[in-house]
């Protein structure tokens, strides 16, 4: 956990049809490093591909591989969102190392 991060609230929840789920609910945490506020989620197709990597011996990742696929996910999360004019301006997706302080990180991009 990086103490320089607190977690100040969440967003509005949103509702959208999606997935033939009427009504789908969204809400985002919202966190601060000094006056920089944000939402951060991990996609859990993220997490999933971080316990694979944690789990060489099982999926033969190696953390090279792991790191590619992370970007691959991150490079079509984009192309997603580019689709979208509306979110123009709304959003920064952020990569960051876990040998790397998440705060730091997340200055560097928004700071």
């Amino acid at each position: 956990m990086d103490a320089e991060i607190k977690y100040v609230g969440k967003t509005d929840e949103l509702q959208i049809d999606k997935a033939s789920t009427v009504g789908r609910s969204y809400v985002n945490k919202v966190y601060s490093v000094n006056d920089t506020q944000f939402s951060a989620d991990i996609p859990a197709l993220l997490l999933t591909l971080k316990e694979m990597a944690d789990d060489a011996d099982f999926t033969g990742f190696t953390a090279d591989e792991t790191k590619k696929e992370v970007q691959k996910f991150a490079d079509q999360l984009k192309k997603i969102l580019l689709k979208k004019p509306e979110l123009d301006n709304t959003y920064v997706i952020i990569l960051y190392d876990d040998t790397q302080k998440p705060s730091n990180a997340i200055l560097q991009h928004l700071g």
